[in-house]
């Protein structure tokens, strides 16, 4: 499995400004795919983030996690891309079970949640709080 937040932790560990660092996930949001406008609905509205932030999870044909999703700002898309790059493909249970003890020892190391606003300090549990909700759903049918 990936260890893509172990290196993005290493990465911003190594950048002494914190505006740098808030530019690093800028430049990661640029490259995270939009949800097409149809697939941002209530249900897949990430609850609690001042933007509109919206994921969406699906299993694939191998019955991997596949996600997707969109934000209408660039810090946050970047949290987004980061969680999606950490656990896309990842198998449903190993997510549930793994998620959470990685994104807290990421945002452990990075104090990424000091270095913003604090409208969007949780912004990062709170898209992998939807996204948790979605893969549960998604084993449940």
């Amino acid at each position: 499995m990936a260890d893509f937040l172990i290196e993005l932790a290493e990465d911003i560990e190594l950048i002494p400004d914190r505006r740098e660092v808030l530019e690093l996930m800028v430049s990661l949001g640029k490259e995270l795919d939009p949800l097409p406008p149809e697939e941002r609905t209530d249900d897949n509205r990430v609850a609690g983030c001042v933007s509109n932030v919206h994921v969406r999870a699906r299993l694939d044909d191998e019955g991997k996690v596949k996600f997707r999703g969109s934000s209408e700002a660039f810090i946050t898309s970047g949290y987004v891309r980061a969680l999606f790059t950490q656990f896309d493909g990842w198998n449903p249970e190993e997510f549930l079970a793994e998620a959470e003890p990685i994104v807290s020892n990421f945002l452990a190391r990075t104090n990424l949640a000091e270095s913003v606003l604090p409208t969007r300090a949780n912004a990062i549990g709170n898209i992998l709080l939807t996204m948790k909700q979605q893969v549960t759903r998604l084993i449940k049918t």
